[in-house]
């Protein structure tokens, strides 16, 4: 899965070279709508390498990259263990009921 980012070098006003990456996030769709309000902006495979030009730098030339579909997503309800630094290992991904699917909305 590849999601849309933006990643910014520049200095600051105290002069402070500046690192900066947001992710950029768009309305939840489907399964993800049951989960939060906000799910990032996933692209297609058609559209890594459009988005990856870095001659295109208005948002003109990024409008169709951003509107395009989300693919249909699959949630896999997983238990509290998840919830804890101090816990690893394989049983945090144990499934603790069916799959959540766009057709469960």
């Amino acid at each position: 899965m590849v999601i849309a980012g933006i990643f910014e070098h520049w200095t600051g006003p105290d002069g402070a070279v500046l690192n900066t990456l947001a992710i950029l996030t768009r309305e939840a769709v489907g399964v993800v709508r049951q989960l939060h309000d906000r799910m990032p902006v996933i692209l297609p495979q058609s559209n890594h390498a459009a988005w990856l030009d870095p001659l295109r730098t208005t948002q003109a030339d990024i409008r169709d990259t951003l509107a395009a579909p989300s693919p249909r997503l699959t949630a896999t309800p997983i238990g509290a263990l998840v919830n804890s630094p101090r816990n690893e290992g394989p049983e945090l991904l144990a499934p603790v009921g069916p799959p959540l699917t766009q057709d469960c909305i």
